[in-house]
């Protein structure tokens, strides 16, 4: 549905996931689109989330900040497939401003380091 920007190069989000109990984990983002992100769990720190799990995502680039409601949509080993189901409505693609303001800091700096 949207351009996933792979995450690597000298600029990267912070991101954390949090359920409404209060459990919460620092994960690595490998991409991000404005519907959704890839992450990955330190292997001793997998907690095995189960697909359509709902948690809440915060992600942080520079002064940027946002929070998400996540859904997992897939997992492959540690690594885990979240949509968030906020940016699609029955009008199309519908990010919040900071989440898409995010991924649009990241679409650059993964063109420029391409383009070197």
């Amino acid at each position: 549905m949207a351009f996933r920007v792979p995450i690597g190069g000298k600029v990267a989000p912070r991101v954390r996931l949090s359920t409404p109990e209060g459990r919460s984990w620092a994960v690595t983002a490998i991409d991000l689109s404005i519907v959704g992100i890839l992450v990955e769990f330190p292997a001793d720190k997998d907690p095995g989330l189960s697909i359509r799990d709902e948690f809440e995502l915060e992600l942080r680039l520079g002064a940027g900040a946002v929070r998400l409601k996540a859904e997992v949509r897939r997992r492959d080993g540690h690594r885990y497939g979240f949509m968030f189901p906020e940016s699609i409505t029955r009008q199309g693609l519908r990010p919040p401003p900071p989440l898409k303001e995010i991924v649009e800091i990241l679409e650059r700096t993964w063109l420029k380091e391409r383009i070197r």
